[in-house]
């Protein structure tokens, strides 16, 4: 029997279809169709379609029916307003039995019927904070303790689940919306804060005027002087004087674009980790797992590993840090939306 695991972001949609004996992925569409769709057109037509047609060809092309696949699984975006199927966060701390709880079962005839599992986002609110609390009654010194999330605690599960470290520990998901994690002894999300790292790279790179001394894509590979000069330089003076760096160093210096892409995300960045060392003082966990795509997925394992010690001094040196493999990246999400599939499906028996 197979799988149908299927997520959904801002701008893509990944449509997987998944061995179910030993949770492989046999074939993939990803399409350039997200909530950003819904957002600019009104509706959710287009994102509908193409996860209709993205399942017919996945059955088509594979000599498959819907007789052959055992459900189907959904998550990110697609439980958004802008979605398929709104459904409300689960609440933080939350573990994979939160999740399933949370998680709503629907069949669609243009799926042709196949029972499909909607899995939730998780959210984090701030101590204290009641969850029907309106947002006009959270006082601002309070924003820093919320967040949000949708897709990436699958992501998260699935990269925990197939790495199985010990103890405490935090995740970091570069991305659009960087996310770090919290995760318990047992296995269970504890909190997760959130970032416009991603966004901010692309725009700055390309709406600025920073984009004629940068190239796109924006970084060909990671150069470790460079990116490191910038994350430094980014500590030391702040983030909007080192941003102009990268204008200053195209005038000035006699680097290449890839350098000076390099020295721009080392300075963004900065910032970002900034956030994390906050977290770490507070959580104090023994492991940093980084997953997500490279290139960036190396920049924040070479940041960690040979910059970390600026921003944390020797007790840089008594975390541990894990690399997820391209092979458990590229199965995270699947992994983890399985994960609550199955024990949903497991509480359905008689």
């Amino acid at each position: 029997m197979y799988i149908i695991a299927i997520d959904s972001g801002t701008t893509n949609t990944r449509v997987r279809l998944v061995k179910a004996e030993n949770t492989t992925i046999v074939d993939q569409i990803k399409r350039q169709v997200g909530v950003r769709n819904t957002a600019i057109e009104g509706h959710n037509g287009k994102l509908k379609d193409a996860i209709i047609t993205s399942v017919a060809e996945l059955l088509e092309r594979n000599n498959l029916s819907s007789k052959d696949i055992a459900y189907m699984v959904a998550s990110g975006m697609l439980t958004s307003p802008l979605g398929i199927l709104e459904l409300p966060h689960a609440l933080a701390p939350a573990d994979i039995d939160a999740l399933v709880s949370a998680s709503v079962q629907k069949e669609f005839t243009e799926l042709q019927g196949i029972p499909c599992l909607f899995v939730p986002g998780v959210k984090s609110l701030a101590a204290g904070s009641k969850e029907s609390e309106a947002p006009s009654e959270v006082a601002v010194e309070q924003i820093n303790q919320f967040d949000v999330m949708r897709g990436e605690e699958v992501e998260a599960f699935g990269l925990v689940q197939q790495h199985a470290p010990r103890g405490k520990g935090l995740i970091i998901l570069p991305g659009s919306h960087t996310k770090y994690v919290s995760f318990s002894e047992q296995g269970r999300i504890e909190s997760s804060v959130s970032t416009l790292s991603g966004e901010m790279l692309q725009a700055l790179s390309q709406e600025t005027i920073l984009a004629a001394s940068l190239g796109q894509p924006l970084l060909e590979n990671v150069e470790p002087d460079t990116l490191l000069a910038g994350f430094r330089q980014g500590i030391r003076l702040g983030l909007t004087r080192v941003l102009f760096h990268v204008r200053l160093l195209d005038l000035f210096a006699d680097l290449s674009k890839n350098q000076r892409a390099n020295y721009f995300v080392g300075c963004l960045l900065a910032a970002d980790l900034q956030i994390l060392k906050d977290m770490l003082l507070r959580e104090n966990p023994e492991w940093i797992m980084v997953g997500g795509s490279n290139p960036l997925r190396e920049v924040f394992i070479t940041l960690l590993r040979e910059g970390w010690q600026d921003l944390m001094g020797e007790t840089a040196n008594q975390l541990v840090v894990i690399e997820a493999t391209d092979e458990q990246v590229d199965l995270c999400t699947a992994v983890g939306a399985i994960q609550v599939a199955e024990e949903y499906w497991s509480r359905k028996k008689p």
